[in-house]
Formats: C-alpha cells, sequence, structure tokens
C-alpha cells in the first residue's frame, strides 16, 4: 500500500484572528488506500479534527496527525482542525483541501487460446479513456493486430501524472493445428454408381478425426471405405481436430448415374421368330432417340421416346441387305445427363 504523508504547514493563529482561507495543499491518489493528514502539533494541546463527506478518520482524533480513508473515485475534501492548547486557549479554524485523484486503468479484451496462423486482434479499453497509453510493442492504438506464431504476452500501460501508471497483461496461448493429409490409392474424381471407395487418412498430428459424406457423418476411422450412391457431386470432407483447433480437407468427386443399357451387336430378320428386330433397352433414362446409318452415313431407320419402334432391317418397306451398320443411341438420364453411344450393327440374312 502506498502512503501518502501530508502535512498542512500553517500557524494556528489565536483566538481573536480571522479564519485562514482554504487552499488544495496536496494530493492523493483514489487507490492508494489511507494516508495521513496533520498540523504542526503543540505539547499539551488537542485538535479536533472535520471532514467532508466521501472521505472518513480513521484514527488520530485528538492528535496533530489523522488517518483518513480517501474516497475511490476523483474529489476535492475538505478539512478543517481547531487546536486547543493545554491551557484552554481555543484557536482559529483551519481550512484545506486535498485533490483525490482517480487514475486511469487498462482492460484488455481478447481471445487467450488461439490456433497457429490465425488472426488475433487484441482490444483495450481505459477507464478514463484520455489517450495516455501505449502497448508493449510501443502502439498507441486502441486495437493491436498480428498472426499467431508461438504463445505471446502483451501488455499495455495506463499513464497517470498524479498516481501510479497502471500495467494490465495479456497472455495468448498458440496451439497447434493438425497437420491434415487424406487420399486414395489410386487418386480418382470419377467414379460409378453404387462404387465403394477406399480412402485414409495420411496427417501426423490429430486428436479426432470426422469423415462426412455429403455433410452426413461416416466414422472416426483414420481408414474409411465410402460407398457413392448418390449421381452428381459428392463432397467427402475430412475434419482432424487437436485441442481447439481443427482443420478440413474435401474431396470432390462425380458419381456417374445409375444407368444400365443393353443395345445388341447383331439380328437376324429372317422370320424365325428369334431377333428378327434391334432395339435397345436399359434402366436409369427418360428421353432418348435413335438412329440407324448405312455404310454411306445415311439414315435408314429413327425413333425417339415419343414414337418408340424397333427396326426391322428394311428402308422404306424394302428389305436391306445383310451388312454392318452404324447405331447411334442418346439418352436423358433421370439426373438430366445426356449419355451417347455408338457402334455397329450385323444385319444378318
Amino acid at each position: 500500500m502506498r502512503r501518502y504523508v501530508l502535512h498542512i504547514i500553517t500557524i494556528l493563529l489565536s483566538a481573536f484572528a480571522g479564519t485562514t482561507q482554504a487552499q488544495i495543499v496536496d494530493t492523493v491518489c483514489a487507490t492508494g488506500g489511507p494516508s495521513n493528514l496533520g498540523v504542526p502539533g503543540s505539547f499539551g494541546s488537542t485538535y479536533d479534527w472535520q471532514i467532508s463527506t466521501g472521505a472518513a478518520i480513521i484514527n488520530g482524533q485528538g492528535t496533530n496527525e489523522v488517518l483518513v480513508a480517501w474516497p475511490t473515485t476523483s474529489a476535492i475534501i475538505d478539512a478543517w482542525v481547531i487546536e486547543t492548547s493545554s491551557d484552554g486557549c481555543v484557536g482559529d479554524t483551519v481550512f484545506a483541501q486535498v485533490y483525490v485523484a482517480e487514475p486511469s486503468t487498462s482492460n484488455i479484451q481478447g481471445p487467450t487460446d488461439v490456433c497457429e496462423g490465425q488472426y488475433v486482434e487484441i482490444q483495450a479499453f481505459d477507464s478514463k479513456n484520455n489517450g495516455k497509453f501505449f502497448w508493449n510493442n510501443g502502439d498507441t492504438t486502441e486495437v493491436i493486430s498480428f498472426f499467431a506464431s508461438e504463445d505471446t504476452t502483451v501488455y499495455r500501460v495506463s499513464l497517470n501524472e498524479l498516481c501510479e501508471h497502471d500495467t494490465v497483461y495479456h497472455k495468448v496461448t498458440v496451439h497447434p493445428v493438425p497437420n491434415l493429409s487424406s487420399g486414395t490409392a489410386p487418386i480418382i474424381d470419377t467414379v460409378g454408381f453404387n462404387t465403394t471407395v477406399g480412402f485414409n487418412y495420411l496427417g501426423t498430428s490429430y486428436g479426432t478425426l470426422d469423415w462426412y459424406l455429403n455433410g452426413t457423418w461416416l466414422g472416426t476411422s483414420p481408414e474409411m471405405d465410402v460407398l457413392f450412391e448418390q449421381p452428381g457431386w459428392n463432397t467427402l470432407n475430412v475434419v482432424a481436430t487437436s485441442g481447439i483447433c481443427s482443420d478440413t480437407i474435401s474431396h470432390y468427386l462425380y458419381v456417374e448415374d445409375d444407368l444400365r443399357i443393353h443395345i445388341p451387336s447383331a439380328f437376324s430378320p429372317d422370320g424365325d421368330g428369334l431377333n428378327d428386330t434391334w432395339d435397345f433397352d436399359g434402366l436409369g433414362f427418360d428421353e432418348y432417340d435413335v438412329a440407324i446409318l448405312d455404310r454411306y452415313g445415311r439414315v435408314v431407320a429413327q425413333w425417339d421416346e415419343w414414337n418408340p419402334r424397333s427396326w426391322d432391317g428394311t428402308f422404306q418397306g424394302s428389305a436391306l441387305p445383310t451388312g454392318v451398320y452404324v447405331y447411334q443411341v442418346r439418352v436423358m438420364t433421370i439426373n438430366n445427363h445426356i449419355k451417347e453411344y455408338q457402334g455397329t450393327i450385323t444385319l444378318i440374312r
């Protein structure tokens, strides 16, 4: 506790003299705790002290020095004392004023635990906001910032002219980020519908591990077999967590439609009831169109889902000869993806 000893240096006048004028004789700090207030003493004299509201005399009443508890906020305190000598003579009332100064204090706000590489902002507030302060790096701004690389302690000093300077500390603990890596063997970006792909975590530092496929949690094993049954783009996320820090790596894979097409390579339109026409069939599509071309590129047959049919090996009612023809098939899947197929058909008579 810092003590301030204050003596009002004045000569007590006789009972017939005028009252002295009050003046500020010293300054104490509101956070400094009690301190002494006194006048020069005379042997055998007693002293009657009075003090204004906000302060209180703790002890020493009757003596030439009293211990005073000062207010904890800024104030001007009036004090007065009357001396009575040993022979009963009463002196003048002596007035004085004491200025109680309230110091400026700092309060730091900001994270105490961050991840390595994280952008950190530390902000401070001063109780009196008088702008007289500085950070440990010399800055005089309200906010300082940095990218966390190691444990760091910052401090800020509020400057007080009448009281001791106030220093406040703030420690930022930096935690490592997991070393995240994962992959497949071999690396792929397109998979077939209803296909299982094996993934493995290749990182070296983590506390917990979580796998998610399109937002659905799959498990925590370092090795994960993933079944892809949603056509289109799929997102596989791997989240590694170590303490308060985590990192995510994502794989984007395209899952092909559940499309099954059967296209015959030959037929024999000879009227025996076996393979007399050519057509294709399958699952997973809504729309389609078909064209059959001869070796000269002439379209000899054509149809779609609005005019379904099969090819009987004729063109404009006339039977075409044995030979190799070309088919062109285009389908629209139920997920609105277009697939095209082209190949040869052998017509046998």
